[in-house]
C-alpha cells in the first residue's frame, strides 16, 4: 500500500529530505499511465528496476522522473490519499509544488511522480498537458487546447500513436508543427511503436526545426504493461530541485531540448500484434 504525505509549510524544504540541488543525470520515462488495472507499488518497483537498468551503463547518479499523462480521471492519486497503512512499502510526500509528489521506498530509493493529462482535440488528435494537475476538457480545437495547457503552465506534448498521425488528422499535425509559436511545443515517441515501423516523418521534420521529441513507455491498459514503465525514456543532465521538480525539468527542456538523448528498445513486432489483437477484444 501506499502512504501520502502533504506537506503545506516551506520549512519542510529545508530539512535533509530535499538537498541542495545538483548536477546529475536526468532519466525521464514522459509517457507514463496509471491505468485503473495497474497496482502503483509494483508500476513503481518496476520503474525502478527498469531505471536500474539504465543506471548501469555507466550511470553513477541519476534522479529518476515518471510524467504522468492521465486519462479521465486521478484514481491512483485519490486511491492513496487517505491510506493509513503503518508500514507501507512506497510514500507519496508532496513536493513544493502542486503537481509533483516524491515517491520512496523502504530502501531510501526516489522516483519523483509528476502529474499531467491526455486530451483528445475536436480533431481527433492526442495531446500530454505535462507537469501540471490542471485537467482540461476535450474536444476542444488543436490551437486551443495547446494553449490552454501553456497558460496552466503545462507543457503540450503530440504524442504519437498507431495510426493517429495519417491521413487528415496528420495533414493538421503537419501544418501546425509548421506554424510559429511564442511557446515551446514537443513531440512525443513511445515504445509502443514496433520495430518495422520506420520513425515518423513529424519526427525528421521537429528535428530539422529544433522541437523536441520527448520519449516515454505509454503503457496499454493491459495487464503486465505496468512493467514497462521507465524502459523507454530520454536522459539529460541538470540541476533539479526537489522542492519544484516540474519548474526545474521544464526550464531544462526548454533551454537544452536539443540535449535530450533518448534510450531504450522499440517493441518487438510480435508483441505489438498480440498488444493490439488484446485491445480489440478488450474494446469489443
Amino acid at each position: 500500500m501506499i502512504n501520502q504525505t502533504v506537506s503545506t509549510h516551506n520549512s519542510a524544504w529545508e530539512n535533509s529530505s530535499f538537498p541542495v540541488p545538483k548536477i546529475s543525470t536526468i532519466l525521464v520515462d514522459a509517457h507514463v499511465h496509471i491505468h485503473h488495472c495497474f497496482n502503483l507499488e509494483h508500476l513503481l518497483d518496476s520503474a525502478l528496476s527498469n531505471f536500474d537498468q539504465v543506471s548501469k551503463r555507466g550511470l553513477e547518479f541519476y534522479t529518476k522522473i515518471l510524467l504522468t499523462a492521465d486519462i479521465n480521471d486521478r484514481a491512483w492519486l485519490d486511491q492513496y490519499s487517505e491510506n493509513k497503512n503503518a508500514n507501507p512499502k512506497w510514500s507519496l510526500i508532496r513536493t513544493g509544488e502542486n503537481c509533483s509528489y516524491k515517491a520512496c521506498n523502504r530502501d531510501g530509493q526516489t522516483i519523483f511522480i509528476i502529474l499531467g493529462s491526455q486530451i483528445v482535440t475536436e480533431e481527433g488528435i492526442e495531446v500530454l498537458a505535462l507537469m501540471t494537475e490542471q485537467t482540461f476538457p476535450n474536444d476542444l480545437p488543436l490551437e486551443i487546447t495547446v494553449e490552454a495547457i501553456v497558460l496552466a503552465g503545462g507543457l503540450p506534448v503530440l504524442p504519437w500513436g498507431v495510426g493517429k498521425w495519417i491521413g487528415k488528422r496528420g495533414s493538421i499535425i503537419k501544418h501546425f508543427l509548421k506554424r510559429e509559436h511564442h511557446f515551446p511545443v514537443f513531440l512525443g515517441d513511445n515504445s509502443g511503436r514496433p520495430l518495422f515501423w520506420r520513425q515518423p516523418t513529424y519526427f525528421r521534420y521537429a528535428k530539422k526545426k529544433r522541437i523536441g521529441i520527448l520519449s516515454g513507455t505509454d503503457p496499454l491498459p493491459l495487464t503486465n504493461e505496468h512493467r514497462r514503465v521507465g524502459r523507454f525514456g530520454f536522459k539529460l543532465l541538470g540541476s533539479l530541485d526537489e522542492a519544484s521538480p516540474a519548474k526545474s525539468l521544464k526550464q531544462l527542456f526548454i533551454n537544452s531540448s536539443h540535449y535530450i538523448e533518448p534510450y531504450g528498445h522499440l517493441e518487438n513486432p510480435l508483441q505489438f500484434i498480440r498488444n493490439q489483437v488484446l485491445l480489440r477484444l478488450k474494446s469489443a
